[in-house]
């Protein structure tokens, strides 16, 4: 009887494409190439709203923070993607001054199925916003780590960080952008922080715990 070695298979996840609009900002077109099973990352960030938060259409809600020291909001979305998003138009929420969309396309080795909110943590005042210890290193990979900022006057003095470093940062403007951290096989904690833009930071700090087929 012969035996046969034993073949373990690493997971893999990666970011595939990312798309921005900033001033107007209301609303975005998918890029081509999305495919069943991927992960769909929508954020709209306006410094003076005209009207509430927006739910893309198929997209589950992570969070809407908003501030009530000003008129500024962030709203942070997911969706598993059927397959047909490529060319549809996501419709953020209006603005009278600036505001910005990040979407982000991410792909497993094999198709997503479900998506947990872990250790959701959010900051939004004219304080110094963080840190928050994102606990990702609790959870079961495939996770990504996500840090979303944003300042509320525009004047693009937040600086964010990831310790240990971000894999990427999707920015539309100065003041508004993602960072994100990968981690496929292997799990740890991760510091998320920003600097004081001075006046009205938004801080968004959570992890995605992933299910692959």
């Amino acid at each position: 009887m012969s035996l046969l070695p034993t073949m373990l298979f690493a997971r893999e996840l990666l970011l595939v494409q990312s798309a921005v609009e900033d001033n107007p900002a209301t609303d975005i077109v998918v890029p081509s190439g999305v495919q069943a099973g991927d992960l769909l990352i929508f954020k709209n960030m306006c410094r003076a709203r005209l009207g509430d938060a927006v739910t893309p259409s198929g997209f589950t809600v992570i969070i809407n923070d908003s501030s009530t020291a000003d008129n500024s909001v962030v709203g942070i979305f997911y969706k598993i993607a059927v397959g047909t998003e490529s060319g549809t138009t996501l419709t953020g929420m209006p603005d009278d001054s600036d505001n910005a969309i990040e979407l982000l396309h991410f792909r497993g080795s094999s198709p997503i199925t479900a998506v947990s909110v872990v250790d959701l943590e959010s900051a939004s005042s004219s304080a110094d916003p963080g840190p928050f210890t994102c606990s990702a290193g609790s959870g079961t990979p495939p996770i990504i780590v996500f840090l979303s900022y944003a300042d509320g006057d525009g004047s693009g003095n937040m600086v964010p960080s990831m310790t240990p470093a971000e894999d990427g940062t999707v920015s539309a403007a100065a003041f508004s952008g993602v960072l994100y951290k990968l981690m496929a096989n292997e799990s740890q904690d991760v510091v998320n922080d920003a600097t004081d833009a001075g006046n009205m930071n938004h801080l968004e700090s959570f992890y995605l715990q992933l299910t692959m087929n």
